[in-house]
């Protein structure tokens, strides 16, 4: 009874009649197949590159830049807060005690700030930015 030889889908180009790899098969690029002649048995067999690339993504970690580069920062949104909770349930503040603020988003990182605001200012904020 024949031994199999691992011969598909393997790290180097392996004879399927005598199991012998190539050493330098990394010279073959992905655009080569073929036959070949083995060393290891002087038989010829056809072979072919399969190459898979994988790809990993991560985001900026602007604390790690923050000396160099730092945060670039977007506004996003205006808001204003009219009610606040308080022991349960919401209530509707006087409009004195309103709350404002602009959103700001880090364009790198996604990082967000909360910055208090006068009433001013959010009211020469365009409609589009409010929220």
């Amino acid at each position: 009874m024949e031994d199999k030889i691992n011969h598909e889908n393997t790290n180097e180009i392996t004879c399927p009649y005598c199991g012998y790899k190539i050493g330098d098969s990394w010279e073959y690029n992905s655009e080569e197949e073929g036959e070949i002649n083995c060393s290891g048995c002087s038989r010829k067999f056809n072979f072919s590159v399969n190459i898979t690339v994988d790809y990993s993504t991560s985001k900026i970690n602007c604390e790690e830049l923050e000396q160099k580069e730092g945060h670039e920062y977007k506004t996003e949104r205006y808001y204003k807060y009219t009610k606040d909770y308080k022991n349960g349930e919401w209530i509707t503040l006087p409009e004195d005690d309103y709350k404002y603020y602009r959103i700001e988003i880090c364009t790198k990182c996604d990082n967000v700030n909360y910055i208090d605001i006068t009433k001013e200012e959010f009211d020469n904020t365009p409609i589009s930015l409010k929220q």
